[in-house]
């Protein structure tokens, strides 16, 4: 067989749940991601951006970095994708840059492959839904990648023949399956029983579906895939390559090894498993084996046979689908001795509540909409990004001419619609327990939904719904059941305008803010307020309109709030309905405040705004940091001075008791280290760093022990950075290269882990890529006489020059 002909597919399916409050859609920090802001977060810093610079190493040094997005099949989730593009835009432009370059080189076939919105199991949701949600899957996928998805890859490839006759109707010429998931294949004009053992995964074959029609399937290798995803596999580069390479046989025909596993599994599952899979990827390059993705051999080759396909299964339950209707055992290994009892209860009421959802919208859809549900597909033109002008489009092709005060209400039908299909996401029957962060994320969706429909419908839906849910059980005693969940964690979720507004108001206290300001998904225009201070104690009153974003509600409210030393803050907000109420509240507040009433302001905002009253314990974790990073500023200030003062004190008998070579009891060293780090920082700060002082005060921590706060190491970090980018717009600059050099010097006093310097270390190989091994090819004199700096920074970094 020619080497030509042989080819090798990896397929990473990166996916993320949906961690956005429904109500305002921001992630709120999360606790149990530390260090870190959230998991997406987390999981971008541990895959999704080091698969962008995937280190190819010879031992310890790095030869280079590698983007393995331009060697992979991929998807990526919409949701996580619009993540990325906020939070991470230089990440997400690379992955769309690995799509085009693949692209370009396999005859217009790129590596990306789309996957619906949400993260639904296609066969346990209506009709209705699968199909918004794979139209919405196929639009984000245009927009991001700029072309039509030849792909798809289906959620936890839970699959059956409807949903695949909607792909095909999309236009969807293949999807990705696991072996056991065929179920028999057309050999010599009959069809005949085919399992997982005697499937032929090198081939790619034509699925049959009840209509007569056809869409391709790939069928993965999931021996070799589950010693990636779940073996040793990625623990060697070179290893991973054999395998792959010695799956193929002596047919003269075309051959596809392929592989699929969660794309977390390079760097997040198997840490460093991005930079064993740019090992194999370069190993099998070299073995002139060609890498591809399934969209070209798909089109180059076509189908071999024609299959059928087991309905109702997937690739992560060997139940079929039953992980997330059912007590199939699927889980149990996590904490053996519970059940999965929960997971019926659970799939029941949102089903419910989806059909619930569903009679909304054609009961009410034709009396907001010229044509409800074209409106709802096309609301991920909003979705996508809900900037002003893409809701006033969809609101000029939908809403009903002349029918004006109809729109939020029109919109509103839209966020049923999202949210509807967004609280079946899979994640909230995958694991083992009802109370996790992602059923619990589930019935936040859920309250929304029931919120709008019973805004709209006027009808009482959420005691049904949790008349349900309660039979959801969690296996542990205290946390009840899913009723009682969804009042802990579902219910505090909700953030009314009221509640946007009192959160708001708290921040007055703290920041000067002009007069129109988005906060979370509303525009606050600011009327007339009043700010009070007298000594620690400030308040704030006020008036202001919030207008949603989402639904374009324009709700105005009066408010107020009160802080009175460290983290005593309360504040309240409540729909204005005139404006001499207003008057004489504010009046109120300000005569208590300036008699210092204290007590008495705190009596009026609760009987003023009750029940949205609220204090600092009752703000998203986002606001709480906010507030209390500016609480705590003027405490540090005021401790710099007292850790100071005493420092001074004691210096004295500090220095003679290491005169003595005696160790510093705890208390001195803590001072030591505070003096050592504000000494460093200072000195950092400055515009023209003086080396040999913070060379002199970093000999003194190292001999007198005393580690260094990772405060320090970030700045210099940054420095480092900054003095990088400057390399690259000028990397003949002397000054700028005696400046890395003596920061990279530091940072070795200060044994700061490499890993620190990861960001330095992509700009550093980008600087001698693009810029200086040109320059010395060039035999620029100046450039000769640098190289010797220039190795000595490599060095450090632990990377090969030139």
């Amino acid at each position: 067989m020619v080497s030509d002909e042989k080819y090798i597919a990896i397929f990473g399916h990166f996916y993320q749940p949906p961690r956005f409050n429904p109500w305002i859609l921001e992630i709120d920090l999360d606790i149990s991601s530390r260090p870190y802001h959230d998991w997406n977060d987390r999981i971008t810093k541990e895959s999704y951006l080091p698969n962008a610079y995937a280190r190819l190493k010879d031992g310890e040094i790095i030869e280079d970095v590698v983007n393995n997005y331009k060697k992979v099949t991929f998807s990526f989730g919409p949701i996580l994708l619009s993540y990325l593009k906020e939070k991470y835009s230089k990440l997400y432009n690379l992955i769309i840059e690995a799509d085009k370059e693949s692209s370009s080189k396999l005859s217009g076939h790129g590596n990306a492959i789309a996957q619906p919105y949400a993260h639904i199991i296609m066969p346990l949701s209506s009709k209705e839904d699968r199909e918004r949600d794979i139209y919405w899957g196929i639009k984000f996928f245009e927009k991001t990648f700029d072309r039509y998805p030849e792909g798809f890859w289906l959620p936890e490839a839970a699959v059956d023949n409807l949903t695949l006759e909607i792909l095909y109707d999309y236009g969807i010429k293949f999807v990705i399956l696991s072996p056991h998931q065929a179920k028999s294949i057309k050999i010599n004009d009959k069809f005949e029983e085919i399992n997982e053992k005697t499937l032929d995964t090198k081939k790619v074959y034509r699925a049959l579906l009840p209509s007569g029609n056809y869409i391709g399937v790939v069928f993965y290798n999931k021996w070799l895939s589950g010693l990636v995803a779940f073996g040793d596999l990625l623990k060697s580069g070179e290893l991973f390559a054999r395998k792959l390479i010695e799956s193929f046989d002596n047919s003269e025909k075309p051959q596809l090894v392929s592989i699929a596993t969660d794309g977390e599994t390079y760097g997040h599952h198997k840490p460093k498993g991005e930079e064993e899979l740019a090992k194999a990827l370069s190993i099998i390059d070299s073995y002139g084996i060609n890498i591809t993705n399934y969209s070209y051999f798909y089109s180059t080759y076509g189908a071999s046979n024609d299959i059928t396909i087991n309905e109702n299964t997937s690739w992560s339950c060997p139940h079929g689908i039953e992980r997330w209707r059912s007590n199939c055992g699927c889980a149990s290994d996590i904490r053996p001795g519970w059940t999965q009892e929960w997971r019926t209860p659970l799939r029941k009421s949102i089903d419910w509540l989806r059909d619930m959802a569903e009679i909304t919208i054609q009961n009410i859809g034709p009396k907001v909409s010229n044509d409800i549900n074209k409106a709802i597909l096309n609301y991920v033109d909003v979705f996508y990004d809900y900037k002003a002008e893409n809701v006033s489009s969809f609101v000029e092709n939908f809403a009903i001419k002349g029918e004006e005060n109809k729109i939020v209400d029109l919109l509103k039908l839209m966020e049923i619609a999202k949210n509807s299909i967004l609280m079946q996401s899979s994640d909230a029957w995958f694991f083992e327990d009802i109370y996790r962060p992602e059923p619990i994320q589930s019935l936040r969706f859920a309250k929304r939904v029931i919120q709008l429909i019973e805004e709209l419908a006027n009808t009482r839906v959420e005691e049904q719904f949790l008349n349900i849910l309660k039979d959801a059980k969690s296996n542990n005693p205290r946390y009840g059941n899913g009723k009682e969940i969804y009042e802990k964690e579902a219910i505090p979720a909700l953030m009314t305008a009221e509640k946007v507004g009192a959160s708001y108001a708290m921040r007055l206290l703290f920041e000067t803010i002009s007069k129109e300001n988005d906060y979370y998904s509303y525009k606050i225009i600011l009327g007339p307020y009043k700010k009070l201070e007298l000594g620690r104690a400030k308040a704030v009153t006020g008036i202001a309109t919030l207008i949603s974003k989402i639904t374009w509600r324009s709700t105005p409210i009066m408010f107020a709030s009160i802080y009175y030393g460290w983290y005593n803050l309360h504040a309240g907000a409540k729909i204005l309905v005139d404006q001499k109420s207003y008057i004489e509240f504010e009046s109120s507040v300000t005569e208590f405040f300036n008699n210092g009433s204290l007590p008495d302001i705190i009596d009026i905002l609760q009987k003023t705004f009750y029940p949205n009253y609220y204090n600092l314990n009752n703000l998203l974790k986002n606001d709480q940091k906010f507030i209390m990073d500016h609480v705590l500023d003027s405490a540090i200030i005021e401790l710099a001075r007292q850790y100071e003062m005493l420092y001074n004190n004691y210096l004295p008998v500090m220095e003679y008791v290491r005169s003595l070579n005696l160790n510093y009891p705890k208390v001195f060293e803590l001072l030591l280290q505070f003096e050592l780090e504000k000494s460093i920082l200072e000195i950092l700060e400055q515009e023209i760093i003086d080396f040999n002082r913070l060379e002199q005060i970093i000999q003194w921590s190292k001999n007198s022990e005393v580690s260094i706060d990772d405060l320090v190491h970030s700045l210099i970090r940054e420095k480092i950075e900054k003095v990088l980018d400057n390399l690259i717009l000028n990397p003949q600059d002397i000054n700028s290269i005696n400046i890395l050099q003596k920061l990279l010097e530091i940072s070795k006093g200060l044994d700061i882990p490499l890993e620190y310097l990861w960001n330095a270390q992509n700009k550093f190989i980008y600087l001698r890529n693009n810029i200086l091994r040109h320059l010395i090819s060039s035999e620029d004199y100046l450039m000769k006489t640098l190289i010797p700096q220039y190795k000595i920074i490599s060095s450090y970094l632990k990377i090969r020059f030139p």
